[in-house]
């Protein structure tokens, strides 16, 4: 073993905390960039699939308020969505295709439930209109 000096014992000492801190640093650098990496992929997910492929469109730009997306999505689906939430903003073009075409089934679901109850309400007044002019004699003598 050779014999080491308290200055040389000094110098590796600090040489080694050198070391370390050097190491550390780039392991938060590496970490933060890890970080930034992953909630840049995550803000680039599809809000509804959570898939990232294909074109994307933001769920607040002009384009998405035009196609009244945001009105859309708040009457079919039962989640929240808001600008300040740290959510994705973005849903593809699978997803906006599956909001359009179930936005458009429901509102026919709906229209249809109204005609349908118009009609039914239509045919009780008519069925109580013609049961009552039978109870007083108006149809079935001749």
């Amino acid at each position: 073993m050779i014999p080491t000096s308290h200055h040389q014992q000094q110098q590796q000492h600090h040489l080694q905390q050198h070391q370390n801190q050097n190491q550390s640093e780039q392991q938060q650098q590496q970490s933060s960039s890890s970080d930034e990496l992953n909630f840049t992929a995550f803000i680039d997910l599809c809000r509804f699939c959570a898939i990232k492929s294909g074109p994307r469109l933001n769920i607040f730009d002009k384009e998405a308020e035009q196609r009244q997306l945001l009105f859309k999505i708040r009457n079919i689906l039962p989640i929240v969505i808001n600008k300040e939430d740290f959510l994705p903003k973005k849903i593809c073009d699978r997803c906006l295709a599956k909001i359009e075409q179930f936005f458009e089934w429901r509102t026919n679901c709906v229209q249809t439930d109204a005609i349908l109850r118009n009609y039914a309400d239509s045919m009780r007044v008519v069925t109580a209109t013609i049961n009552f002019q039978v109870s007083r004699g108006r149809y079935g003598k001749h």
